[in-house]
């Protein structure tokens, strides 16, 4: 079968055994229009170049057709390289096929055509000099098109800065334009507001300046009008005749009583007329004389001075309903009330600076918003008082019954003087310092010192110095305050820790949680500490003084401390405070550090055991032990390692916890 050839006349192929160093390509321009099937790769439909044919199906391709390729075109055989050999009787045929020359346009044979154009042609040296002269022409094509380009890319990239440059100048500028307009707006939006609320403000002041010369010239007309306008009183049966200004236009007590019921404000009364009276009289329930001295208040701001106590009282009484508060305010300042029964009486509001109550029944008596500078209260019966909301300097309540007062935002801590009181159901949570409190019994009384303190049911009696009830302890609370003295338990206590300041509390199981961890991190480098356990089935309260912080190593630390202590309280025996200082054998310490364990104390070394040990989770479990007397002194007639002295501290030799509380102690 022929093929019509004229279509690849104008193919460029590589002929086989091209010379690499000829810059020259053989073109091939076959003469026979009709080529032969068989000599036409199926893939570039062109004359084989360098053929080579597949083994399995027999199939040939020119060698640069197949050159990639990894499976057979055809059969998609594997390994196809591996497969292919040249096929030299087709070559053969390929090298007599006839051929034009490109250069000279002579025939000659295929296979002939490279030794033609290399050694006969004619010619070859004017193609190579065109060949040549056209490689110049595109070379400088070339670099002057990279020239061009070049210096297109630089002008443009100029064009580029400058935009952007002016660009950004216009942003700017607008941007300075808009910021000078919007400021000058806004000092011009200022400065009519300023010279508005001037205006405005003067406009104001003048308006009030009006007002208040046109009311002043009202009052000044109303008052000329009625302070000698008589009006007719019947003080309880005798009827006098009074001037009506003093009442209405008074401004010692301008907020009067007698002043609301004559301008209708508040209720106001006629009895039957009197012959002699043809205008209304008006009853007023009050004493005669207690009247005429609060007239003399009102006309001329004076009270006698000569007056009584007891007159006072009813005074100060009638001041109360009449509104005659500033009179009432002032009446008992500087009074000499000592030995007087006020039983229930209302002194709310008033100023009673330097008045003496010494001696005083003053039971249910209301102290409300008073002043009280200097006052006397020595030896008073003050049970049932209300003290709240008074302002309270330098007074004097030695010896006083101060029981279920109230003492609401009141400083106690004024300057002044509690001792040897009988306090009673009193909210005492702001005194920091009972060194006014000397000799003063309490009960019932709510403290909050460093921190809360519960026990509103205990008893605190003949306290003296520092405050040895302040350990704030809900285990001690308990157990120990309904049955004893807490100065019996606290006072021996602190005594044995040197402390100089309140202990504060630092950990507490129930609040905090009783894992090592939680005890760790509230204790940890916090200096000496006082450590208080209750066991749970057994209700023992026992614990440990140490002047050494706690730590938690990884490795267990032993750690020598010549004051630290263990303790327990008896209550069998009436709350006994029992202290067992450290043993003075050698190789014995005071308390044991380590991650896993809360406080430790008391360890021996070369021998086993703790003089008592508490455990993490301590309140779920077992694991806390007391091997008393390791390192510590044992009561007198206890042996180590029996069952009577290992149950001593807990009640028993292995325990659970039910609280367990911590102390910072400030040496």
């Amino acid at each position: 079968m022929k093929v019509n050839s004229q279509v690849h006349n104008e193919s460029t192929l590589s002929a086989e055994n091209t010379d690499s160093s000829s810059s020259l390509d053989p073109q091939y321009i076959y003469i026979d229009k009709n080529i032969d099937e068989e000599l036409i790769c199926p893939i570039c439909f062109l004359p084989f170049i360098d053929p080579t044919s597949h083994g399995s199906c027999g199939s040939t391709f020119c060698s640069t057709c197949v050159e990639n390729v990894h499976d057979c075109p055809i059969c998609r055989g594997e390994d196809f390289k591996k497969n292919c050999s040249s096929v030299k009787s087709i070559k053969n045929m390929l090298d007599k096929l006839e051929v034009q020359c490109r250069m000279c346009k002579n025939v000659v044979l295929r296979g002939e055509l490279k030794i033609h154009q290399e050694k006969y042609c004619s010619f070859l040296e004017a193609y190579f000099e065109a060949d040549e002269l056209k490689r110049k022409l595109e070379g400088d094509y070339q670099e002057k098109l990279k020239s061009l380009q070049q210096d297109y890319q630089e002008k443009s990239d100029e064009l580029e800065r400058k935009y952007e440059e002016l660009n950004q100048k216009l942003t700017n500028d607008t941007k300075k334009l808009v910021e000078e307009i919007t400021s000058g707006f806004n000092e011009k939006k200022e400065t009519l507001l300023q010279e508005w609320n001037q205006r405005n403000e003067i406009l104001t002041q003048q308006l009030e300046l009006k007002e208040k010369n046109f009311a002043n010239q009202v009052y000044t007309r109303e008052k000329l009008e009625n302070c000698n306008k008589p009006i007719h009183l019947n003080v309880r049966g005798t009827v006098i005749t009074v001037a009506l200004g003093d009442f209405i236009h008074n401004d010692r007590e301008s907020d009067n009583v007698f002043k609301k019921m004559f301008t209708g404000e508040y209720p106001c009364y006629q009895t039957s007329f009197n012959s002699k009276f043809d205008a209304p009289i008006y009853f007023i329930d009050c004493d005669l004389t207690v009247f005429y001295s609060i007239l003399n208040w009102l006309k001329f701001g004076i009270v006698e001075k000569s007056i009584d106590v007891k007159f006072k009282l009813l005074l100060a009484g009638s001041c109360q309903q009449f509104g005659i508060q500033h009179l009432r305010k002032n009446l008992l300042q500087y009074s000499n009330l000592r030995g007087t029964e006020f039983c229930g009486y209302d002194f709310s509001g008033m100023d009673l600076n330097l008045t003496q109550f010494q001696g005083s029944n003053l039971k249910g008596c209301d102290f409300n918003h008073c002043t009280l500078s200097n006052t006397n209260f020595q030896n008073c019966e003050l049970s049932g008082c209300n003290f709240s909301n008074s302002f309270m300097k330098s007074c004097d309540f030695t010896g006083s019954n101060i029981r279920d007062c109230n003492l609401e935002n009141v400083n106690l801590m004024n300057g002044n003087v509690f001792n040897n009181c009988t306090i009673k159901n009193a909210d005492l949570r702001e005194v920091t310092d009972l060194s006014s409190f000397k000799g003063s019994s309490f009960e019932q009384v709510e403290f909050q010192l460093l921190t809360s303190l519960k026990g509103t049911s205990n008893v605190f009696t003949n306290i003296k110095g520092f405050i040895p009830f302040t350990l704030i302890s809900n285990i001690i609370n308990e157990i120990y305050y309904d049955d004893t003295n807490s100065d019996t338990i606290s006072k021996e206590l602190y005594s044995n820790t040197g402390t100089q300041l309140v202990p504060q509390l630092l950990y507490r199981g129930s609040r905090d949680g009783f894992k090592a961890i939680d005890f760790h991190s509230k204790c940890d480098n916090q200096g000496a500490t006082l450590t208080i356990i209750k066991s749970a089935e057994h209700n023992q309260i026992f614990g440990g003084f140490t002047s050494k912080s706690w730590k938690s190593p990884k490795q267990r630390e032993v750690v020598e401390d010549s004051s630290a202590f263990i303790f327990k309280f008896v209550k069998e025996s009436g709350a006994q405070f029992h202290k067992f200082k450290r043993s003075s054998f050698t190789l014995r310490n005071a308390t044991v550090l380590q991650e896993g364990l809360l406080p430790t104390f008391g360890v021996m070394l070369l021998k086993p055991g703790h003089d008592f040990t508490i455990s993490s989770d301590c309140n779920l479990n077992y694991n806390s032990k007391s091997n008393f007397g390791i390192a510590f002194e044992l009561p007198k007639g206890f042996q180590e390692r029996n069952e009577q002295t290992e149950s001593y501290l807990a009640g028993s030799h292995q325990f659970r916890v039910e609280e367990i509380e911590v102390f910072k102690i400030t040496l």
